[in-house]
């Protein structure tokens, strides 16, 4: 059984969901996966991707082989029914390995076209188990295991040195919070209350579009602006990195809310390889992996965080950066998709040795 992947062109490889494509296609190459369609470039133009995607597509068909497995990084938009189809006419498997589901953060397509769609495959790999659960219950016949936290890979092994802790006059720490991601109050609005919330605890803001004039009070809000991730991961401020997305200080009614119930961000194997512990909201996806893991706050709603914090010791956090080094490793050498390929391999009747 050759293990194979489709190359696909991505948008910029640093960006969430391309680097997240890249590292993948990275590890599977180092597990010695062959890449049947065209060599991965950025993307340049949308004419230059339907081209250059169509040419790839058009390429793997020809090289698909008997007892190939074939690893479609989820979703294929318009070829994925299309590279099933031939697979199975040529005795070959197709592991489907999803990012995202276009039915919940987009939804571009209704849940029945997207099980449709997953059905195609032989294999699922579900993000997560909520993820895995949703499935199961929406009628996907595929076989389903799951991947987990992104891997977050370098080019160079990075150390994660912390900020030092802050204490006040009385010698307790003094934590503060950081977000990496688009400012922009119409994509996180909640970032423009967190200040009432927390009177006493800085947010330390990484990235671009934040509109101070809607910001109802900014006095413990500091903007550093845009910052690379190995930037990050040498150097930052902010004990705790929030996981969190929409309008709301409590999580999540809406459309927001349930993708977060889906959703693995990437962003946190960014704030795990910058050495810091994770806040999030306790109905997402990954809380239970977050408190499971002791890398983290597991909280109802962001008003509650800064009362959390001031209970929180020392000697909880460093035990917290302690498990998030552990866990930071394992990403950093592709752990997360090297066990969910050979479990899914397994699963298929194959054994990988790499």
């Amino acid at each position: 059984m050759r293990l194979c992947y489709l190359s696909r062109n991505y948008k910029a490889p640093a960006s969430g969901g391309g680097k997240a494509k890249s590292d993948i296609e990275k590890t599977l190459a180092e597990m010695g996966a062959v890449n049947i369609g065209l060599e991965r470039t950025t993307r340049k133009s949308k004419i230059y991707d339907f081209f250059r995607t169509f040419r790839s597509v058009v390429t793997a068909l020809r090289n698909i082989r008997r007892d190939d497995v074939i690893v479609l990084q989820y979703p294929v938009k318009k070829y994925f029914a299309l590279i099933c189809h031939v697979a199975h006419l040529r005795k070959a498997k197709v592991i489907a390995l999803i990012h995202d589901l276009g039915s919940f953060r987009r939804r571009s397509l209704t849940v029945e076209e997207e099980i449709a769609r997953l059905n195609h495959a032989d294999l699922v790999i579900a993000a997560n188990p909520h993820q895995r659960e949703w499935l199961l219950e929406n009628g996907c016949r595929a076989l389903i295991t799951i991947y987990g936290l992104h891997d977050y890979l370098t080019d160079e092994e990075l150390p994660a040195n912390h900020t030092a802790l802050q204490y006040d006059n009385e010698g307790n720490p003094r934590f503060s919070l950081y977000f990496v991601g688009n400012l922009a109050p119409h994509i996180n609005r909640y970032l423009y209350t967190l200040g009432e919330a927390m009177q006493h605890t800085e947010l330390y803001l990484y990235g671009s579009g934040f509109d101070s004039s809607q910001c109802s009070d900014s006095s413990t809000i500091r903007m550093v602006g845009f910052a690379r991730d190995t930037d990050l991961m040498t150097a930052h401020r902010g004990d705790f990195g929030i996981s969190w997305y929409g309008d709301s200080l409590d999580g999540a009614a809406g459309r927001m809310g349930d993708y977060m119930e889906m959703n693995t961000p990437h962003k946190l194997s960014l704030y795990l390889r910058a050495g810091t512990p994770i806040v999030i909201w306790r109905r997402a996806a990954m809380a239970a992996t977050i408190e499971r893991e002791g890398i983290g706050l597991v909280v109802d709603t962001l008003a509650e965080v800064e009362s959390r914090l001031e209970q929180l010791t020392k000697e909880e956090y460093l035990q917290m950066q302690q498990n998030v080094k552990r866990i930071a490793k394992e990403i950093a050498q592709g752990a997360s998709c090297r066990r969910a390929i050979r479990e899914a391999y397994k699963i298929l009747g194959g054994d990988l040795v790499k």
